[in-house]
């Protein structure tokens, strides 16, 4: 469902990946990939599954964030696999 893959990424993308990053060194979202809004979460699905599925090359390590674990991995990609659908 929409809800569990927006929780995974708001846990593990939104603070560096927003119009406004809460994450320390971040003064813009890397790359102009906003993932913030329910809009964003889908128009970036492939993007998503690209480097949080396939590469695993995202999110990237945060002190005091917990790593995205290999579940919530799967759930992003089972989530494009069926189209990304939106809220």
């Amino acid at each position: 469902a929409f809800a569990e893959v927006q929780d995974i990424i708001v846990q593990h993308c939104q603070m560096c990946h927003a119009a406004r990053p809460t994450q320390p060194g971040f003064a813009s979202a890397p790359g102009g990939v906003m993932l913030d809004t329910p809009e964003h979460i889908v128009a970036q699905a492939q993007k998503i599954k690209q480097v949080a599925v396939d590469t695993q090359y995202m999110p990237l390590l945060v002190p005091g964030v917990p790593a995205m674990t290999p579940e919530q991995r799967a759930r992003l990609g089972a989530w494009v696999a069926q189209g990304a659908p939106g809220p």
